[in-house]
């Protein structure tokens, strides 16, 4: 590796339970790190806090009146961190991140990196609103980091090169490669937000299809979001209070401490009305790595990481009769389930541990 570089990096969350691939950048990159976050346009970092300061801001005004600045003062008080911390490089955390720093980015003549993860590629409102910027954004780019390969065809059909697109799932907890998991019990996990994407409402449908055959079958849900409500009045209307269990937000210790008794992972990702869609969900790499099988769908990158009937069962989007049909093979079928998972995650151990996506990451930022 070369000498240390000084590294922004940049995310609108401080701290997200569902984004962990950003603690993991944090941890992983290599140099010296400092953290921005605050919304797309950072306020704040992990070192100094603010970034403005009275000061700073009459400094602002008297520039702004008497030269051409072309900078809002927010992008300013940005600027002027990049240069008092002696910043190298930057690597924002989702395109429309990016997007909003480049001006800052061109004005510090500093090299950029976008990841892009989901949304930010996806929404149609948002690739719209942002496709102007995006054309400037993949120009300037140094590279440009996306974790499926079908969210590299958008970019490219959005105009970018594909010489500069790097796919890069983000990467499990290696911790999760420690678990050994019991097949002895019908339990099942999924994990994630309670948003539309992520279609919980599907999966608990699916599982009350396999109730009827396996009525000591129960399923538990972590994650929080707009759509937990409705979920909970759903399993009130299927009757599967005793069978199917919403947990909440865990954290990193508890996840890993339930997945290690359970013995299927079920997620049923579908495009939102919105167009929102997953990158490569880290719950389902964490899964396999964990020597779990999977059955989720055939959705994004979702189909990049498990292989069709080796890994795992991939089904059409809402389709829960399929998913149903697939959990109950697995329930009856506890060798071949087992040896599923083991396939899992000696594949996610190969293409999709934590060194190998850092690697891949620390030789961008690194490269000439």
């Amino acid at each position: 590796m070369n000498t240390e570089k000084n590294i922004a990096l940049i995310s609108p969350s401080k701290e997200a339970y569902s984004e962990t691939f950003i603690q993991m950048h944090r941890k992983g990159i290599y140099g010296n790190v400092l953290y921005y976050f605050g919304g797309e346009l950072p306020t704040q970092n992990d070192i100094k806090g603010k970034l403005g300061s009275l000061l700073l801001k009459i400094r602002y005004k008297f520039l702004s009146k008497f030269s051409n600045l072309l900078l809002s003062y927010k992008e300013y008080t940005l600027y002027q961190s990049f240069k008092k911390q002696n910043i190298d490089i930057v690597v924002a955390e989702y395109g429309t991140t990016a997007a909003r720093i480049l001006k800052v980015c061109k004005r510090a003549e500093l090299p950029l990196i976008p990841i892009f993860h989901g949304y930010d590629i996806h929404i149609y409102e948002i690739v719209e609103k942002n496709k102007v910027q995006y054309r400037d954004l993949f120009l300037y780019s140094k590279k440009i980091i996306a974790v499926s390969f079908s969210m590299k065809q958008k970019l490219i059909s959005l105009g970018c090169e594909e010489e500069k697109i790097e796919v890069s799932p983000c990467a499990p907890d290696d911790t999760f490669f420690d678990l050994e998991p019991d097949f002895s019990e019908k339990k099942l996990i999924s994990i994630g937000r309670f948003v539309e994407k992520k279609a919980p409402n599907v999966s608990i449908k699916a599982f009350a299809k396999v109730v009827k055959k396996h009525p000591d079958a129960k399923l538990y849900m972590i994650g929080q979001g707009p759509m937990f409500e409705a979920c909970v009045q759903l399993i009130d209307e299927l009757s599967m209070q005793e069978n199917i269990f919403l947990l909440g937000v865990k954290n990193r210790d508890e996840i890993r401490a339930l997945m290690a008794t359970c013995s299927v992972y079920v997620q049923h990702s579908v495009v939102a009305k919105n167009g929102d869609s997953e990158g490569t969900p880290v719950s389902i790499l964490e899964a396999q790595a964990a020597a779990i099988p999977v059955v989720s769908t055939l959705h994004e990158g979702i189909k990049d990481v498990i292989v069709n009937n080796e890994t795992g069962f991939l089904v059409s989007e809402h389709d829960e009769a399929d998913m149903a049909s697939k959990i109950e093979f697995l329930l009856d079928h506890l060798v071949k389930a087992k040896l599923m998972g083991l396939n899992g995650r000696k594949r996610t151990l190969e293409k999709y541990a934590r060194k190998v996506h850092m690697d891949t990451v620390n030789a961008i930022i690194y490269s000439r």
